[in-house]
């Protein structure tokens, strides 16, 4: 077992175990009160206590865990958190409810935190987590419903989101002010500690970060490539060198009246190693669209990178797939090779829905004229006309790419929308790919 794993082990297992430690500063030499009815109140409450604060800490983008898990697998794992949080919460309250209790400050901010606490799960689950494996089809059809209803400004909702924090400060308040807590000096110590810690991280993370580790960049240039899809070029204000690699991503503020501001995450599409840095975003919602009316000279907040999608040329063959706009980190990759030499066999596929949207075609072909270890497979779905078109990325099309000898020795990178991503795997695993050699990384949170 490599030291990675271990390191993915422990620190999950340490967050989810993290309610012990003070469950064992109340609890230290009254084990025998533990499965008490009044007792089982309080573990749930440490434990959504706990739980919710560790949260915070997750969602302020901690470089070491970026590199660890991968940001959006640890968004993910924030989620997973806040709700069992929020369940432990709500089973603390019922369990209190068994006893009674009289309406004072201590269960007035323990109330306020709770529902503060909930209304940003349903929003966020409502109109913001594209971030949700398993869920039921019912939910997707509140999700759909709420959205073509109220059709609520994306911006607005992040902002409201950012209340988790008031949340946290009730929440704070209510168990510092609890009886069991005040009986003894330690218990109060580690949890002011422990919210202290929390909320630190989300304000470094939400108000001091960008102005501490941010880079203030300026467009050059602005290229509408298609109606849909605009490239913006910057660079440092500076003029020093913008450091990331191949397949990362960032978050971007744009300093202007016409745009919200909210930060929005875009894959870096640049090649590394130059001085410029460059997005590529199709029009998808109100924010994007407006990206084309951007100008030169307009300045842009850069917090990143991030992201763990970065191939690199190892002597296995690779084989990069496509869906859309999601070519983005592609762009940068085969950039970054073909600069150095293509040394390791790679296949890029690269399925759009109109031969419009296939904007790098010439570029990727004219890299595979002049290199033999690199092949491009071009699929435009709503047209018959292209090399393979009117196709999808199926079977038919894997299975000859795949070199059979070489399949232990293949690794397949996929970005692109979740139903073509989820397909793509499932035909990948029945042509023989491991799991452990299919990575992908959603771009969208």
């Amino acid at each position: 077992m490599n030291s990675r794993i271990v390191e993915k082990i422990f620190w999950i297992s340490f967050t989810i175990a993290s309610p012990l430690i003070p469950i064992f500063f109340y609890f230290w030499g009254n084990w025998y009160s533990f499965f008490h009815s009044y007792s089982m109140g309080m573990v749930m409450g440490l434990t959504g206590y706990v739980y919710f604060f560790n949260t915070l800490i997750i969602s302020s983008r901690i470089r070491y865990f970026d590199r660890l898990f991968g940001h959006d697998k640890a968004l993910l794992f924030h989620g997973y958190l806040a709700l069992s949080a929020m369940l432990a919460v709500t089973a603390h309250f019922i369990f209190k409810q068994i006893y009674g209790y009289n309406i004072t400050i201590q269960t007035l901010s323990g109330i306020s935190a709770s529902i503060l606490f909930l209304v940003v799960i349903i929003l966020t689950l409502l109109f913001m987590a594209s971030i949700i494996p398993f869920i039921s089809g019912w939910i997707k059809a509140i999700r759909k419903g709420a959205a073509n209803r109220l059709n609520p400004d994306y911006s607005k909702v992040k902002v409201f989101h950012n209340f988790s924090v008031v949340a946290a400060f009730f929440a704070a308040i209510h168990a510092f002010l609890a009886s069991s807590t005040q009986e003894n000096n330690s218990r109060i110590i580690l949890l002011n500690i422990w919210a202290l810690t929390s909320i630190s991280f989300f304000i470094y993370h939400k108000f001091v970060r960008k102005f501490v580790s941010g880079r203030a960049l300026t467009v050059t240039e602005v290229n509408q490539l298609t109606s849909e899809i605009v490239e913006i070029r910057m660079h440092h204000t500076k003029g020093t060198a913008i450091k990331y690699r191949a397949g990362q991503f960032g978050y971007f503020s744009i300093i202007s009246k016409m745009y919200s501001k909210e930060e929005h995450p875009f894959t870096i599409s640049s090649q590394p190693g130059t001085d410029e840095l460059a997005i590529t975003v199709k029009s998808l919602g109100d924010y994007t669209s407006k990206l084309k009316e951007i100008s030169s000279g307009t300045k842009i907040l850069f917090d990143g990178p991030y992201g763990v999608f970065t191939p690199e040329q190892d002597g296995r063959h690779h084989i990069f797939i496509a869906g859309g706009i999601g070519i983005t980190p592609f762009l940068s990759v085969i950039s970054e090779w073909d600069f150095a030499g293509i040394k390791t066999p790679l296949t890029l596929i690269w399925s759009t829905r109109t031969a419009e949207e296939m904007i790098y075609r010439d570029l990727f072909t004219r890299i595979e004229s002049k290199n033999s270890m690199f092949l491009f497979v071009p699929i435009v779905t709503r047209s018959v006309n292209a090399i393979t078109g009117g196709s999808r990325i199926d079977r038919s099309i894997l299975e000859p790419l795949i070199r059979k000898k070489e399949i232990r020795n293949t690794v397949v990178y996929i970005c692109g929308p979740d139903l073509m991503r989820k397909s793509v795997i499932k035909e990948l695993k029945s042509s023989g790919i491991a799991s452990k050699n299919i990575y992908w990384e959603r771009f969208s949170f």
